[in-house]
């Protein structure tokens, strides 16, 4: 169980999401034992997806969700805050 769970809601952030995604886990998740990323991305329809799941092959604390479809930055919140751990 996860100690602390830190959001991040996305749609189409390909050109940033690496960055945050990185400094966040590096910066605070990492330093936090049993600790987790979760980002949610809402049906980006650019590469956000994509990167994410790259982020997330190196990144062992991150943990990626996608909405089936766009849903908006407060429903995808709480999809994700129900998905977490802490």
């Amino acid at each position: 169980m996860a100690s602390l769970s830190v959001v991040m809601p996305a749609y189409n952030e390909a050109a940033h999401i690496e960055r945050s995604v990185t400094e966040w886990h590096d910066g605070v998740v990492a330093a936090v034992p049993g600790a987790e990323l979760v980002v949610i991305d809402d049906c980006s329809t650019d590469d956000t997806g994509a990167r994410l799941a790259a982020l997330a092959e190196r990144l062992r604390k991150l943990r990626v969700l996608r909405t089936p479809r766009n849903v908006g930055h407060g429903p995808a919140l709480r999809l994700a805050l129900e998905q977490c751990a802490g």
